[in-house]
């Protein structure tokens, strides 16, 4: 496990240096406080993540994010148009940004990406009470993924706007209990990184 997480931060890290700022980015830090761009350079992050269409580069210094939707029933029925669920389970989301450096390009396994997708599928159905959402921003970069993969598209933005408003490298996912609370992980991820994930949010309805 040791080994998997510092392969995908190695990874990550590298990707963070390939982007490129110009003189009309703007800077965020982890708290989405606008700073200059020598100060976020400064900054101890995980990596960077951009918000293309504002030209925003944010300082990711917590790769997780936490809190209660006041907007769920639109949601669900925003997802029940896009694909077929059961709104009473937990929703386990899986978000694609589009073509980066990390989800796409020849080190794309296929059969590591299949094993991948059938163990956390059989993960999830194992819990009986989660069902698992594969949604994507753009189709680029999930070319060679169409025969293993049901991906969907978030035709009005909404999963992004509302969990994933930056472009964060690979994949990111978000869960939702029943209740409209959400627990998200930015950027790439372990199968066992969702599971824990979603028996945490579990865990925290039952002491409520």
């Amino acid at each position: 496990m040791r080994i998997t997480i510092f392969f995908l931060s190695f990874i990550i890290c590298g990707w963070t240096h390939g982007q490129v700022a110009n003189e009309k980015t703007i800077f965020l830090d982890g708290n989405d406080k606008q700073v200059t761009e020598e100060a976020f350079n400064k900054i101890q992050m995980e990596f960077i993540a951009i918000n293309d269409s504002l030209n925003i580069h944010k300082a990711v210094t917590n790769r997780k994010e936490s809190g209660k939707l006041s907007n769920y029933n639109k949601i669900k029925e925003y997802l029940s148009k896009i694909v077929k669920l059961d709104s009473t389970k937990y929703l386990v989301i899986i978000f694609h940004p589009g073509k980066d450096e990390f989800n796409s390009g020849g080190s794309q396994d296929l059969s590591f990406i299949k094993k991948k997708n059938d163990d956390l599928k059989q993960m999830i159905a194992k819990k009986r009470d989660a069902e698992l959402i594969y949604i994507y921003k753009s189709p680029n970069g999930l070319e060679k993924q169409k025969t293993i993969i049901d991906w969907h598209q978030d035709p009005d933005k909404i999963i992004e706007h509302t969990f994933f408003k930056f472009h964060y490298p690979g994949s990111s996912y978000t869960v939702i209990s029943p209740d409209g609370s959400y627990s998200s992980y930015f950027g790439e991820f372990s199968k066992d990184f969702v599971i824990n994930t979603l028996t945490e949010i579990k865990k925290k309805k039952k002491i409520k």
